[in-house]
């Protein structure tokens, strides 16, 4: 519901701009209760960061609660976290798991090496507070991520097989291994050394780690991919137009 830039708006203000004419999308910028069915079940979408919740309803919103595990396994207890009871479906967080009635799903895909598999999506049948059920079901993605620790030299056997298996080798110093090793490996994306048990857990969950801020500069982004884009420049043009009027549009 925030943007940075307060003044250019948000990306669903953005969606809602491209999305004009597709009766069949609702984007809903302001927390709504909309009612479904012959039943007139409630549910209530809570655009970022509302918390608005209708106990009566089922919850749509993306935001932690109180006792929810990030993807380190650290537990938010920060003052201020909800406690509710209400039941709700939430993002935000990429594991799947459940705190009290607050059912995460996570993400379809691994975002980074630290991410834990299997994914999953929810599938949810909700009649009333009194009749419900939310059910994880396990999604396959075509690419994962995997860390592999290699202590020895035996340990190579560990590296999967398949192109859609990417891999970042975490190797112990003095272990017998040489780039030449696994220089055959096309999946190999990355590596990284490690001497102790400590280093060794900072480096699993270096990607996991809280406190980083990633800084796009969005201009400059999307003119390096519209110039890669295999088109000819008057596509290239029309793209850059087409983004300036939407933006445009937004900021009216």
């Amino acid at each position: 519901m925030y943007g940075e830039v307060p003044e250019t708006g948000h990306s669903l203000q953005v969606l809602q701009k491209m999305l004009m004419g597709h009766d069949h999308v609702r984007i809903y910028t302001k927390p709504r209760t909309v009612k479904f069915g012959t039943e007139r079940t409630k549910v209530r979408f809570l655009p970022y960061p509302s918390e608005d919740f209708d106990t009566e309803a089922l919850n749509i919103f993306h935001k932690e609660v109180h006792g929810c595990q990030n993807d380190a396994g650290r537990v938010h207890k920060d003052e201020g976290l909800s406690n509710s009871k209400a039941i709700t479906v939430a993002g935000h967080i990429h594991t799947a798991h459940r705190v009290r009635n607050t059912y995460y799903s996570g993400t379809l895909y691994q975002t980074n090496f630290g991410e834990r598999l299997p994914k999953y999506f929810h599938h949810i049948e909700f009649n009333s507070v009194k009749d419900y059920e939310v059910q994880l079901v396990e999604h396959d993605p075509l690419y994962k991520l995997h860390n592999i620790v290699l202590q020895t030299r035996d340990d190579l056997s560990l590296i999967p097989q398949s192109k859609y298996d990417l891999v970042k080798l975490v190797i112990q110093d003095g272990c017998d291994v040489s780039a030449s090793d696994y220089a055959h490996f096309e999946n190999v994306v990355d590596h990284k050394n490690f001497k102790t048990k400590d280093e060794l857990k900072a480096v699993l969950l270096e990607d996991l780690t809280e406190g980083k801020e990633l800084k796009i500069r969005t201009e400059e982004f999307f003119n390096e991919w519209c110039q890669g884009l295999d088109v000819e420049q008057s596509m290239r043009d029309r793209v850059v137009s087409t983004r300036e009027r939407i933006l445009n549009k937004v900021k009216q």
